[in-house]
């Protein structure tokens, strides 16, 4: 049957995008699009809690994707945000002399 799923661009913050578990309620999709965006506006640390969240929600395996455990999630999290440390830390550098030079 038709599913939804919450797509938010963490690119930013991580390099890539995260996806939500797949619901079969539009209303319940609305809600979680709802949650997401307020975590999103308050920034990754929060938006980085929800992503846990998801991560430890059943989900059906597939595609590399798997319901882990709150020590697996954790352990993801830390291992994407270290493997874009590099980039992230780049781009803030051209921001803060792109606003110096302003």
């Amino acid at each position: 049957g038709l599913t939804f799923q919450v797509v938010i661009d963490a690119r930013r913050w991580i390099g890539r995008m995260l996806s939500s578990p797949r619901k079969a309620s539009a209303d319940e999709h609305i809600e979680v699009w709802h949650r997401v965006e307020a975590a999103r506006m308050q920034g990754w640390p929060v938006l980085r809690l929800v992503w846990l969240q998801w991560m430890q929600q059943h989900r059906r395996a597939r595609w590399g994707l798997r319901t882990r455990s709150a020590e697996e999630a954790e352990a993801t999290a830390v291992s994407a945000e270290l493997a874009h440390a590099a980039c992230r830390e780049r781009r803030e550098a051209r921001a803060l002399r792109r606003r110096t030079l302003e």
